[in-house]
């Protein structure tokens, strides 16, 4: 050992004991190796280590112009001087075999290395977790006792340092792993088309991604924020179901529930799960697709049904029509008032067969004779066709256009019958002097009337077989409607308000420029 008063050696000491752990494990290991160096004057220094659950020790660092192990050596525990040592569990001179039994025949001595040391590093926890191999060239004093004490003392303090820079090490590594994974998974979550949640055992929102900031229509700027301030802007059903889910969540059982807003007509499905630790996770999606879908198979599955049997009554109302209308001929025949009463039942017994021809007209599936149409015509058409009997009631009809007149792709008569129908309907709804106003722009038709409106509870039931609110109606004009608009592809909606008119818009998939 180099000469030196002992403060500076305990100096030395201390400060390779105390080697920072920021660099990481190889980082320290060469900090040890030179403070290792300067310690024991060595000219070479190698430290191997063990690697985890085995007997095998890898070569870590070295250090000096004497240090000639190779990269990548490994030894193991009984094998060669290193591995002797580690069996012996104490700090081990390497000079002559014959001075010590654990050598012989392990060690064949370098001429140019004059004195060698190796040394065990063990913790009581984990046993012996590397060995250190010093050595000095021929010029240099050999290794002694006093160094072997040295060494001793020594090796405690550089293996409990190695043990817990390896812990630091494998808890950097788990902690970038975590930080990866939850970079993944960050990542998936914001790519996800369902709005996720998740809170902590308090019912603050920690993880969050953009999905959940547009469903809740709010955007999230902090981390631990109340679940119920991050649901402040969001619709009542849907925070119900929300905070609903975070109570059963933290209670440990699983949610799932839906919601509904009337005014925008939107759903949504919200799934709420417990996480450990008292968390929870909350996804939500908006739904409002597929329910309206399914309300729409519905819809057909009841009108085909309902078109079944409309089309049977037809049939059976015909056959007992044709011996009444037969009847009232032999009757009308007769002289006197008894011809009148043929002529009543003719014409009653035509009104039941123009009725059973509107039933079986709904009851049986379109066929559609598509070309290009002017819906300006026609409706020009249709408007100078019910102007008399607008004006007769005192309402104005009044057709306006907002650009070109669209050409649309649809057939002649079954489109006919559609603006007819919404021009009579609105005409019949209008108050006495008010105004029925057709528009006309690129892709919609609009019908309004200033009427009584409709109830709210009935505008769902407007376009349902046989429903009506007139008092001779059979319920079966709206139907059809919707059945000709169906089968072009295109949209029909209603908007009223009761005291204010009613609104019918259809707006057309396809068009084309004129």
């Amino acid at each position: 050992m180099k000469e030196g008063s002992e403060d500076q050696d305990l100096a030395l000491l201390f400060d390779v004991s105390r080697a920072s752990n920021e660099g990481g494990l190889d980082a320290h290991l060469s900090h040890i190796l030179e403070g290792c160096l300067q310690w024991f004057a060595a000219s070479g220094i190698s430290v191997f280590i063990r690697q985890e659950h085995t007997d095998n020790f890898m070569l870590a660092a070295k250090l000096g112009a004497d240090s000639k192990v190779p990269d990548g050596a490994q030894l193991r525990s009984g094998e060669g001087i290193a591995g002797a040592c580690i069996v012996a569990g104490k700090p081990m001179i390497v000079r002559d075999p014959a001075d010590n039994a654990l050598l012989v025949g392990k060690y064949q001595p370098r001429t140019d290395i004059g004195s060698a040391m190796v040394i065990p590093l063990i913790t009581p926890e984990s046993g012996c977790i590397g060995v250190l191999n010093l050595s000095r060239r021929v010029p240099e004093p050999v290794f002694n006792s006093a160094d072997l004490a040295q060494a001793g003392l020594l090796a405690h303090y550089i293996a409990m340092a190695v043990s817990n820079a390896r812990l630091f090490a494998g808890m950097n590594s788990a902690i970038g792993e975590t930080r990866a994974l939850n970079e993944k998974l960050d990542a998936i979550i914001a790519c996800l088309g369902v709005g996720v949640l998740v809170t902590n055992r308090e019912g603050r929102v920690e993880r969050w991604n953009p999905e959940a900031e547009a469903i809740l229509h709010t955007e999230i700027k902090d981390h631990h924020t109340p679940l119920a301030v991050v649901l402040r802007a969001s619709p009542p059903d849907l925070r119900y179901a929300a905070i609903k889910g975070l109570n059963r969540a933290q209670s440990g059982r699983k949610f799932s529930g839906r919601a509904h807003h009337a005014l925008s007509g939107k759903s949504w499905s919200v799934v709420a799960s417990p996480l450990p630790g008292g968390g929870a996770t909350i996804a939500m999606q908006d739904v409002s697709s597929h329910e309206e879908a399914v309300r729409e198979l519905d819809r057909v599955r009841r009108l085909a049904e309902i078109g079944q049997m409309t089309a049977a009554i037809a049939h059976e109302i015909r056959n007992p029509l044709t011996g009444i209308r037969s009847a009232a001929q032999i009757v009308k025949a007769a002289p006197g008032e008894v011809a009148e009463f043929g002529n009543i039942i003719e014409r009653e017994a035509l009104k039941l067969n123009d009725l059973c021809d509107e039933f079986l007209d709904f009851a049986r599936p379109l066929t559609l004779h598509l070309k290009k149409l002017d819906l300006l015509e026609i409706l020009q058409r249709l408007c100078n066709e019910y102007a008399s009997k607008a004006e007769a009631t005192g309402i104005r009809l009044r057709l306006i256009m907002d650009g070109r007149s669209p050409i649309v792709k649809g057939d002649l008569v079954r489109v006919e019958q559609v603006c007819r129908n919404l021009i009579q309907n609105a005409i019949e709804a209008c108050r006495r002097d008010g105004v029925v106003q057709i528009s006309l722009m690129e892709g919609n038709l609009i019908i309004e009337d200033e009427g009584l409106g409709i109830e709210e509870n009935h505008l769902h039931k407007l376009f349902t077989p046989f429903f009506t609110t007139k008092a001779h109606g059979t319920g079966l004009g709206l139907s059809n409607v919707r059945k000709i608009i169906d089968a072009h592809g295109w949209k029909i909606n209603v908007n009223s308000k009761p005291g204010f008119g009613t609104r019918f818009e259809v707006v057309f998939q396809e068009q084309q420029a004129a």
